[in-house]
């Protein structure tokens, strides 16, 4: 009780270059997300990206050499901010397991009708009918969804064998996109 949970978000098949200038890539990244919102996916480009940060593209392909390391990377943030601002939310806070799982929820389809959150992430399904690496961080994304679900279904239900609280995970993922508003 009381206890919150850690989510580390990293896609596979983004490559990560040890780079000192942690506030930089979070500026690009911030930026990228601008763009893919305002611009949309068939668009999205890390010269588009430069050019909102105010940088050559050799200066951005420094902190990510492909477009793809830029896409993972900014779905990559995207994610792990929700995480914080969650942790955030429930730090010093003495909720119990199921409380702690419904305002997940309630967060997560909160962020449904967000309209950046749509745009991003409607693009980003569009994109992964063709490009098969949005599809690999679609998956991703999905597949860390379920497992951060799983932990808290386990907390309120100890006894649930894993296999059914995975089943639980999926249906809930299931049901919050069918939520999602076009």
């Amino acid at each position: 009780q009381g206890k919150t949970l850690q989510v580390k978000i990293r896609f596979k098949g983004v490559q990560r270059l040890a780079r000192p200038d942690k506030d930089r890539r979070t500026t690009i990244l911030v930026a990228a997300k601008r763009v893919f919102v305002r611009d949309g996916p068939a668009v999205f480009s890390a010269r588009r990206v430069a050019n909102e940060v105010g940088m050559s593209l050799g200066n951005l392909q420094y902190f990510f050499p492909r477009k793809d390391d830029l896409l993972g990377g900014m779905v990559e943030h995207v994610l792990r901010e929700f995480e914080d601002d969650y942790a955030a939310f429930l730090r010093g806070s003495r909720l119990d397991p199921t409380e702690q799982l419904v305002i997940r929820l309630e967060r997560h389809v909160q962020d449904l009708f967000n309209q950046d959150s749509r745009k991003l992430f409607l693009g980003l399904y569009s994109l992964a009918c063709y490009d098969e690496f949005a599809e690999s961080v679609i998956d991703q994304m999905y597949v860390q969804l379920r497992k951060i679900l799983v932990v808290h279904i386990r907390a309120v239900r100890p006894s649930l064998p894993l296999t059914r609280s995975a089943e639980i995970a999926t249906h809930i993922t299931a049901l919050m996109e069918g939520l999602q508003v076009f």
